[in-house]
């Protein structure tokens, strides 16, 4: 073997663990964002909740500014929805690069070496997978901020601290909705299309 194809494999070795970390840190930032946003939801459910019952004898002090607040905390769960599904990308892009490189090497090594208890398919994982770890924790994100953003609506115009279904519902759709979408746009492009938008 010519120095040449050895310093192509050792360049491909090291790709393939730089890359697997890189899927590890997606990974990791995920579950660190969802430990995140449960937090920042509940706590900002439980205030305003204890505000509110605390000044239950003057409501019309707390209510509309509950109300803004709810709201306010519902943009900033959009933007956790955002990073979420932007990570979701970035996630897709390197374990499919780490698929290309398995398949790579289970072609070169032969009957050698089998992959076969590996992912060696260069097409998955899909951006978009209605099961997937991703999909659920997004689930979850929508549901936390049409929670949010119903009650604060319900708080500003109707003054009561409840859940507006109708709002809540359709608030969860449209963000499935756009989140899907993008995500699905996402499929048949290479990684500098599907991040940057420039075709390489």
């Amino acid at each position: 073997m010519d120095k040449d194809r050895i310093g192509s494999v050792e360049f491909l070795l090291k790709e393939y663990e730089e890359s697997y970390n890189h899927m590890r840190h997606y990974d990791n930032s995920v579950v660190a964002l969802i430990k995140f946003i449960f937090s920042f939801n509940l706590g900002l459910l439980s205030a305003c909740l204890a505000i509110y019952n605390y000044f239950r004898d003057q409501p019309l002090m707390v209510i509309k500014p509950l109300g803004y607040i709810l709201v306010m905390g519902f943009a900033i769960g959009i933007i956790f929805l955002c990073l979420c599904t932007r990570n979701r990308v970035y996630f897709v892009i390197v374990a499919r690069h780490l698929n290309r490189l398995r398949k790579y090497f289970s072609e070169k090594i032969g009957e050698e070496f089998s992959f076969n208890e590996m992912y060696t398919n260069p097409e998955y994982p899909e951006y978009f997978n209605f099961f997937s770890t991703y999909s659920i924790i997004i689930y979850l994100i929508s549901i936390f901020n049409a929670i949010l953003i119903s009650v604060g609506v319900n708080l500003i115009y109707y003054g009561f601290l409840k859940l507006h279904m109708w709002l809540f519902l359709a608030i969860i759709i449209i963000q499935l909705f756009f989140v899907i979408v993008y995500l699905k746009r996402k499929e048949g492009k290479n990684a500098d299309e599907a991040v940057h938008r420039h075709k390489s």
